[in-house]
This record gives C-alpha cells, sequence and structure tokens, in this order.
C-alpha cells in the first residue's frame, strides 16, 4: 500500500492514513493490555487501579484520536 500510495505520488495522504492506523493500533493496544493483565495475571501481580485507570484513559485518547481524524480526514467534520 505504502509503494502504491508513493507510486501515485500521494505522501501526504499516506503519511495521514498510516497516522489514523497507528492511532488506532495504540488504543485497542492500551485497552487489550488492560483487559489482558485484568483477566490472565495472578491477583497479587496486577496493576493497581492508578495504573489501570492511567492505561484506560491511554486507550481512549488514541481511539478517539483516531475516530476524530478519521471522520475528518473522510470529511464528515
Amino acid at each position: 500500500f505504502g509503494t502504491y500510495m508513493l507510486s501515485i505520488g500521494q505522501p501526504l495522504q499516506l503519511i495521514k492514513v498510516s497516522t489514523n492506523i497507528f492511532n488506532l493500533a495504540l488504543g485497542f493496544s492500551a485497552w487489550h493490555a488492560l483487559v489482558l493483565n485484568h483477566v490472565l495475571l495472578p491477583k497479587k501481580l496486577r496493576p493497581g487501579w492508578f495504573m489501570s485507570i492511567a492505561l484506560f484513559l491511554t486507550g481512549f485518547f488514541f481511539l478517539s484520536l483516531a475516530i476524530i481524524s478519521g471522520l475528518k480526514n473522510f470529511g464528515y467534520i
């Protein structure tokens, strides 16, 4: 995909799309790690409430950033 976008002369669009995908991946990864930490780890090794809240807010930030930038790129905002 990257080679195709560069070959048709749209490097700025490639940066916008890849940044949006990376934000989506970071948000999903944060929430995935939060769920796995609370489901699979023993009680003594689970993160505290502060770390859990911080990880949830991090996931929320990156997912909302991906949604907002995606809506802006498609012209809905």
